[in-house]
């Protein structure tokens, strides 16, 4: 077996004895006020800040489900694993985080709430018990937090170490806002619940005020609360069974949401949906209130969850980003209306002029600049200090920082980091995910 130390300063003063992962899906770091957002929409971990460790600038891997949980789950970039919209399952032969610890006698369980991550799409694979919370949709969350007492139960039954992973929805449309709607400002889950009011929006066949559009963001705002109320349960609940302090808890995001440039995600690769929260409260409340500012990749949050919890990597896993190891993050993104997806076909036919308007993105950070490549092979430059909307193109403004993040950027596509444009993908004879899934997600009409 390998082993990888984890080179960050930042960790555990002692090996935890259980670990807890929670991914809300959907959820932009930058809608939190723990993050700075001027809203209260979560005033329960910012009680908790002084306990937790602070990502200030993640970057997901990709802006959809699929492709970040897999890299969560395996340390692998998206060009590695495999998984796009012509294949949506985890392959076998990946080695996940849960079978390392399945194999070191942790008491393995994951409730997740998204259809996607399933099963049937390979992501259950190292799991004691995996479970899809059935629908409706806005129900989910309370079923998800109603069963963690008996999984705790059985957990302590067997005297095991216990990795849990949970994925909450409420943040994806259609959002949850719980009993918080009233509070933000809007009634229900807001003015735009379906695909094809966001597609419409999207294709510019709808418009959509500025008033819908704040109270669009309103009910998102909502929801981000909701999940604030979803934190305090699973804390207390820990707390409560004496397992706190025993237990790393860390909480993120597989990718965000777009709000106002366009409406959902795996359109683009912008801020707002490639910037995503983590926050991890190690036992003891070690370390405590301090903010990690450097960028770094989510792809090195699954492996370094092993190294914190001093289980040895496998050899798959050897050469894996850590938190902490200034691997540059990046992000590699598949164009949903590519030619080569059959499901995207009549998308293609509903919306031509959004299809030819949708490029493969290939996405590289050079503190304090991000580079955008277009298939069409222009780019763009942003400063995200300066710009974090990314509505200044410093491309031409800049040649000096374009043609080093440009050659960073080839550097790493000669090492494999990206799916070239014009590769050729690799297919399920079976599409592991239905139209009907397709659908509920807001990515068919």
């Amino acid at each position: 077996m390998a082993t990888c130390a984890p080179p960050s300063p930042v960790g555990p003063d002692a090996t935890p004895r259980h670990a807890v992962l929670v991914v809300f899906d959907t959820l932009r770091a930058d809608r939190m006020s723990v993050y700075g957002y001027g809203r209260a929409t979560t005033p329960y971990l910012e009680s908790l800040a002084g306990e937790m460790v602070r990502w200030a600038a993640l970057k997901a891997p990709e802006s959809w489900t699929l492709p970040t949980h897999a890299s969560l789950f395996t340390g692998k970039w998206p060009s590695e694993h495999g998984v796009h919209w012509g294949r949506k399952t985890l392959a076998a032969d990946l080695k996940t985080i849960a079978e390392v610890l399945q194999a070191e006698g942790f008491c393995t369980f994951g409730l997740s709430a998204n259809p996607m991550i399933h099963a049937r799409t390979g992501f259950g694979q190292g799991f004691d018990e995996f479970r899809n919370v059935p629908k409706p949709h806005e129900t989910k969350t309370r079923r998800l937090l109603d069963e963690l007492p008996a999984l705790l139960d059985r957990a302590a039954d067997r005297r095991c170490r216990l990795f849990l992973f949970l994925n909450i929805m409420d943040t994806h449309t259609p959002v949850v806002t719980g009993r918080h709607d009233r509070e933000f400002g809007v009634e229900g889950s807001g003015p735009v619940t379906g695909a094809g009011e966001k597609w419409e929006v999207n294709a510019g066949l709808r418009p959509l005020p500025a008033e819908v559009r704040a109270e669009n963001a309103s009910a998102y705002d909502a929801a981000v609360r909701s999940i604030d109320d979803a934190t305090r349960e699973i804390v207390v609940l820990l707390r409560n069974r004496g397992l706190l302090e025993e237990t790393l808890l860390a909480l993120t995001s597989d990718h965000g949401e777009g709000l106002d440039r366009e409406l959902g995600h795996v359109l683009s690769a912008w801020e707002e949906q490639l910037a995503v929260p983590l926050l991890v409260r190690f036992p003891g409340a070690h370390a405590g209130g301090t903010v990690v500012e450097d960028a770094e990749t989510a792809v090195g949050l699954g492996p370094t969850l092993l190294d914190w919890l001093a289980v040895s990597r496998p050899p798959e896993m050897a050469g894996a980003p850590a938190l902490g190891s200034a691997t540059s993050p990046s992000a590699d993104h598949r164009s949903y209306f590519d030619e080569a997806f059959p499901q995207s076909r009549r998308m293609r036919e509903s919306y031509p002029d959004l299809a030819a308007a949708t490029p493969h993105l290939h996405v590289v950070y050079c503190p304090p600049h991000k580079l955008i490549v277009r298939s069409d092979r222009t780019v763009s430059l942003f400063d995200l200090d300066a710009d974090p909307a990314e509505r200044h193109d410093l491309a031409a403004e800049r040649p000096g920082p374009t043609r080093a993040c440009v050659a960073r950027y080839r550097e790493l596509l000669a090492d494999g980091r990206f799916l070239a444009f014009d590769a050729r993908l690799e297919f399920e004879a079976h599409d592991a995910v239905d139209e009907e899934t397709l659908r509920s997600l807001g990515y068919l009409q």
